[in-house]
């Protein structure tokens, strides 16, 4: 996948020529909210009333043509797993984001005690906005929405740009908290959970001869990062076959996780203290834990994926041929009202 390098010269006479529209913008819209800020000042204003009206729009949905509303408050998340190919520890425009190699939302309805998971292809093309270093817009680009996590001058920019261009893709779905990890982590979780057994279905050969194709293997750590992450000379060598395995493991995961949640009351608790040195997420530990213990018990909806099409083109107008992966708006429709309480909104 071509990165912001490769098209900079592109991105820098862009913003030359957004940054004077953008200022006076700001100044525009500092003007205008002053002036809001004035006449909510002088009236009497209904504070509960204007919460409702915000939980009201935040729960309404509208995606493939239709208008949908949540018959009951939801709770929905985004966990992200990122590769190691940016430059995360560069300070201002030498700051590259790590690609989002790994999307799910996992929905929680505390109402009817379940939950779901809906997992995204990151090739997924959408308008994602191209952040400048202190996080402020500066453009919008027509790419695979993985390279969200790319922009922003540090990760929880990254987060939030994805988080966005993700609630679009699902028809401006409220997104309530992300939760990000490296690549790295896998090695962490497997190792918490005493190896992970899964079943190897494509070659691995030239990757890691260890995974042997047909067998049952509980992974060792380092085999467990090549399991999940592994896509060049693996089977097709493609995303897809990539994220059948990474649905593999994670079903796997679950189970293990469960079990250990069982044999020892303290497991969940220490496992997300010990997994949050790594993360990059806007949901504090006791929130995660409090969540995590009403789940306890839930029923298990299963793991939805968008049906859609793939091509490959020049997105970037460098030569290079991407893989291209474009959802189908009924196939996303079809998922929401699966996984979702929602009606029709008339």
């Amino acid at each position: 996948m071509m990165r912001l390098r490769t098209w900079q010269k592109y991105i820098l006479a862009t913003v030359i020529f957004t940054v004077f529209s953008v200022f006076f913008l700001l100044i525009l819209f500092k003007l205008s909210s002053d002036k809001m800020q004035e006449a909510y000042d002088d009236s009497d204003v209904d504070i509960e009333e204007v919460m409702a009206e915000r939980r009201e729009i935040a729960s309404n949905i509208f995606i493939n043509g239709t208008d949908y509303r949540m018959t009951h408050p939801v709770s929905t998340y985004l966990v992200i797993g990122t590769d190691d190919g940016g430059n995360v520890t560069g300070i201002g425009d030498s700051y590259l984001g790590d690609c989002a190699d790994s999307l799910m939302l996992v929905m929680v309805d505390d109402e009817e005690k379940t939950y779901g998971a809906i997992q995204i292809d990151r090739d997924t093309m959408m308008d994602v906005n191209v952040l400048d270093s202190q996080g402020e817009f500066a453009f919008t680009y027509y790419m695979q929405l993985c390279l969200a996590h790319v922009y922003g001058g540090d990760p929880a920019a990254g987060c939030r740009n994805l988080e966005d261009v993700v609630s679009e893709l699902m028809g401006e779905l409220n997104i309530d908290a992300y939760y990000a990890l490296p690549i790295s982590s896998v090695q962490k979780i497997n190792n918490l959970l005493g190896g992970v057994t899964v079943t190897i279905e494509d070659d691995f050969s030239q990757v890691d001869p260890s995974l042997t194709q047909g067998e049952e293997i509980t992974l060792s750590d380092e085999q467990a990062e090549h399991f999940v992450r592994g896509r060049m000379n693996i089977g097709e060598g493609d995303n897809v076959g990539r994220m059948r395995r990474q649905k593999t493991f994670v079903e796997a995961l679950r189970k293990q996780f469960e079990e250990k949640r069982e044999e020892d009351p303290e497991f969940v608790s220490n496992f997300l203290s010990l997994m949050q040195s790594d993360a990059t997420t806007d949901i504090n530990l006791d929130e995660l834990k409090e969540l995590f213990d009403r789940m306890n018990g839930y029923q298990y909806l299963g793991e939805f994926e968008p049906e859609g099409w793939f091509e490959e083109n020049d997105t970037f107008s460098d030569g290079t041929l991407h893989k291209e992966f474009y959802a189908d708006e009924a196939s996303l429709e079809s998922i929401i009202n699966e996984l979702y309480p929602v009606e029709e909104d008339n």
